[in-house]
């Protein structure tokens, strides 16, 4: 079977969370919010990511091509500017990801 994101939301998700349970289920809206949370937290990773890859291909390159200083300065402040804000970004967004479950599951056992 398939893993989708349709098929988990299916499996741990209900409309009406039954009494009692409120700990163990979010309803489709708080599962859609989370899983859209994460995914600008993966985008944000895949910019990190490209911005890694793109100092390891300076770093290979300027072995083998002969770059003018200010080019290879130029590029390399691009891509630690680029780490940077990612870093930055990725905490910002996992701390307001944490800050709704937290609430979430706090608004479930308040009800």
């Amino acid at each position: 079977m398939k893993n989708t994101l349709k098929n988990i939301i299916d499996e741990y998700s209900v409309n009406k969370i039954p009494e009692g349970k409120e700990n163990e289920y979010y309803t489709k809206e708080q599962l859609l919010e989370i899983s859209r949370r994460f995914k600008a937290i993966a985008i944000n990773q895949m910019i990190l990511f490209a911005c890694l890859i793109a100092i390891l291909v300076i770093t290979v390159l300027k072995y083998f091509i002969e770059f003018s200083r200010w080019i290879e300065i130029s590029l390399s402040i691009l891509a630690n500017v680029g780490i940077i804000i990612s870093v930055i970004i990725g905490a910002i967004q996992y701390s307001h990801i944490r800050k709704f479950t937290k609430e979430t599951s706090e608004d479930s056992l308040d009800n």
